[in-house]
């Protein structure tokens, strides 16, 4: 009977756990820590035609944004005015520039009277991609991560081109 009594104390002892450990093991996992901030490179290979007025001007390439200092500027993201790449002579208000992506993209760009208004940009995103697109100065990247989803909102609906290839900077529309 007492060798029972020992082998069913024995069996108590060992099977009990701390309530630390019992605790440890129900509690929600640890989210991963935050990725470190990726830095901001442009491509070596970058380079963009630019036509003015249908005449060849000197490309945009990765060494001309490196040595022009954005116009735009976060953590993540930076952003360069068209009308600060190609010189503000052959950008007065309402130049459209024609922009083409790769693959078989486009989009038209207007330059805007007002320097308050959205205006065309060449950005570099925090992906690394080059992209052509319209950014408002007052509040240029705008927080649209989570804004959608279940409450039907649509987050960016901003057009935009990357992969850009060629700048066709046009006249002025009347």
């Amino acid at each position: 009977m007492r060798i029972v009594l020992a082998a069913l104390l024995l069996t108590l002892i060992a099977g009990c756990q701390k309530a630390s450990d019992e605790t440890s093991a129900k509690r929600m996992p640890l989210a991963p820590p935050p990725p470190a901030p990726r830095e901001m490179v442009l491509p070596d290979g970058l380079r963009i035609e630019v036509l003015l007025r249908g005449k060849a001007a000197p490309a945009i390439d990765a060494g001309k944004l490196r040595a022009t200092p954005p116009d735009f500027q976060d953590t993540e993201r930076r952003a360069w005015k068209l009308s600060t790449l190609v010189g503000a002579a052959h950008s007065p208000p309402a130049t459209e520039f024609v922009v083409d992506g790769s693959p078989n993209a486009g989009l038209v760009l207007r330059q805007p009277r007002g320097n308050d208004e959205a205006q065309p940009v060449l950005m570099l995103n925090r992906r690394g991609d080059v992209v052509a697109t319209m950014l408002t100065p007052n509040a240029p990247f705008p927080a649209f991560h989570g804004e959608g989803g279940r409450l039907r909102r649509p987050g960016d609906t901003t057009p935009h081109v990357s992969g850009v290839t060629r700048i066709q900077v046009g006249r002025a529309a009347p």
